[in-house]
């Protein structure tokens, strides 16, 4: 049951995220689209992101000057990948809707 309830989920979330693409910018993304897999980073960032208490650094804000190299500071890295996610998305949509904003047809 527990299969069908997590499938059901991914659908959903892709769904979601196709729809918005769809809508904000005009992009109809495939099963394995580069946009799709980048929106699909980016939401589960800002889902990690709302859970209170989860990352150390909420409580001990300092933590972020530590250097990355120090062991159990996996955290950074992280959120380094996280934050290149929303950069790339952010980006790639922009530069395609810029593209194809001067054709006559597109429609966003």
């Amino acid at each position: 049951m527990f299969h069908r309830v997590g499938m059901f989920l991914i659908n959903f979330l892709s769904t979601f995220e196709a729809s918005v693409l769809k809508i904000v910018y005009g992009i109809t993304p495939t099963v394995n689209d580069v946009y799709l897999s980048m929106a699909s980073v980016a939401l589960e960032s800002v889902s990690q992101g709302l859970i209170p208490g989860k990352w150390l650094m909420e409580i001990f804000p300092s933590l972020q000057y530590v250097p990355t190299w120090l062991p159990g500071t996996s955290t950074q890295k992280l959120f380094k990948t996280w934050k290149n996610a929303h950069d790339t998305l952010k980006n790639m949509t922009f530069e395609y809707a810029k593209k194809h904003m001067v054709s006559p047809t597109y429609a966003a």
